[in-house]
């Protein structure tokens, strides 16, 4: 059986520090669950904090959005190989 999984996507919503605090009072809270794993999207302006915030928490990280290029002249944009380097483990792909 599959394992179920949560994502609590943001969207445009918590500054970084805001981000970080919810996400350091979440951890302690859901690291004995079993049978379910969590992860957090947060907004863009959030994702280098939060990957360093929950290093090592039962917390996976998703974004909200990502580039299939490696690099480039792509304004704006994210690699998924970037989102890697911080701990992202997921994407939240054609969300409308």
């Amino acid at each position: 059986m599959r394992t179920p999984f949560v994502t609590a996507n943001w969207k445009m919503n918590k500054t970084a520090a805001e981000a970080v605090a919810f996400a350091r009072a979440l951890a302690p809270r859901v690291a004995k669950l079993d049978g379910v794993e969590i992860a957090i999207a947060p907004p863009f302006t959030a994702l280098a904090a939060l990957g360093e915030a929950l290093a090592g928490t039962a917390v996976a990280l998703a974004a909200q959005n990502a580039y299939f290029e490696k690099s480039g002249a792509f304004t704006g944009e994210v690699s998924i190989s970037m989102l890697a380097k911080l701990g992202y483990r997921y994407v939240i792909m054609g969300q409308s």
